[in-house]
């Protein structure tokens, strides 16, 4: 182990060294309540501060992939799908407005605060990747992307946790994507170049700055899009590395550590299919939602717990005797037996009448979003299932 660490060049710990001081120092400060002279001056100096060291350091080193534009377009084209879906996901979920996009000025100094950060330390994680030598890149690189999520992590939020829900949300929504983006940007500086680390993490700057209306996600949305976006390129970089690699006996261990990202996106789907988290997908049956839901639409259900407040206009899903319906909730009483609890009445869009009267605790989870036709392939196996009846 301590061979390890002596073959790695001085010059590559002292770039690290600094770059974990300003990881603490960022986190520590708006956990605090970050001051806005550290916020646009401080940050954004000390970033850049770090990264002309790196370039110091490092410029004259030759870069580890000979050309990666190839891959860089790859990136871009990634992002630049991955972002028309995300934005007509608002025709689902609705929009609302960003308030990190207001003036002239204003845009300027959020492209300062967030942009110039993002440019210098993806500069630092670069040229950091090319001062270690290829025997040392996997363990050098895991370390640095831990270091460099702890950066991008909101820590400051965990001073408002309440109870381990909050913590969840949390974890989901910033945790999660911070360290799932880490780890593809250094795998992105080893394969493909600082044209594509820019591309990724500038565009994610760009999308909260630039946009004046995003998709109305709430956070377990936020995070999976996030999670998935980071997925998806590197599965797309890897698939464009193997098909250029001609020793195959070498790429194996070299990809040994990102396929376990890989597979970490895989079971997080997976997991999402079958409802081991607070969200879970349905397939809507039948036309009786017409025109909100068509048959054949996938809807994404948000699992009931004490703290959810539901209102007259909400789509439900509850329990019926056979079957889980998903329908409006059009009226809400008192349970007739003084206990407290509420009785829905709930009608399908297109149903003339309304079902039969719902008790609070048959009620299984709120639909938040739904994605047209995706759920028709689960539809017909639960026919063919059935006999087609």
């Amino acid at each position: 182990m301590l061979t390890k660490l002596y073959s790695i060049r001085p010059a590559a710990w002292s770039i690290l060294g600094l770059l974990v001081v300003l990881a603490i120092v960022s986190a520590t400060v708006r956990a605090t309540g970050a001051p806005n002279v550290f916020m646009y001056v401080v940050q954004p100096m000390a970033a850049l501060a770090v990264a002309g060291l790196a370039y110091a350091l490092a410029g004259h080193h030759h870069p580890i992939v000979s050309s990666g534009k190839g891959r860089t377009f790859l990136v871009a084209s990634v992002f630049i799908i991955w972002l028309v879906v995300y934005f007509l996901a608002g025709l689902i979920s609705t929009y609302v407005r960003n308030t990190l996009f207001t003036d002239a000025k204003g845009i300027a100094i959020n492209l300062w605060q967030f942009g110039m950060v993002a440019a210098a330390i993806e500069y630092s994680r670069y040229a950091l990747m090319k001062l270690t030598t290829r025997r040392n890149m996997l363990w050098f690189g895991f370390v640095l992307s831990c270091v460099l999520a702890v950066q991008q992590m909101n820590l400051g939020q965990l001073q408002h946790i309440k109870d381990a829900v909050d913590f969840i949300q949390l974890g989901v929504a910033d945790f999660v994507p911070a360290i799932f983006s880490s780890f593809v940007l250094t795998y992105l500086a080893i394969t493909s170049g600082l044209g594509a680390q820019l591309i990724y993490r500038l565009g994610l700057v760009g999308v909260s700055v630039l946009l004046p209306i995003i998709p109305k996600f709430d956070w377990y949305m936020q995070g999976i899009s996030l999670v998935l976006l980071a997925v998806i390129i590197y599965v797309v970089v890897d698939r464009s590395t193997l098909a250029s690699v001609q020793h195959p006996h070498r790429r194996v261990n070299r990809r040994r550590p990102f396929d376990v990202l890989w597979i970490g996106g895989i079971i997080v789907l997976v997991c999402f299919m079958v409802g081991v988290f607070n969200y879970r997908p349905y397939a809507i049956p039948s036309g009786s939602m017409v025109p909100t839901y068509s048959r054949g639409a996938m809807v994404v259900v948000q699992k009931i717990n004490k703290h959810m407040d539901i209102k007259v206009g909400d789509i439900v899903q509850y329990q019926a005797t056979t079957e889980l319906v998903t329908h409006r909730v059009v009226a809400i009483d008192a349970a007739a037996d003084g206990s407290g609890n509420k009785v829905y009445t709930v009608k399908g869009d297109n149903n003339p009448t309304p079902d039969a009267p719902v008790d609070q605790d048959k009620v299984v989870g709120v639909v938040r979003a739904h994605v047209p036709l995706m759920g028709y392939p689960t539809v017909w196996l639960m026919e063919l299932s059935k006999g087609g009846r």
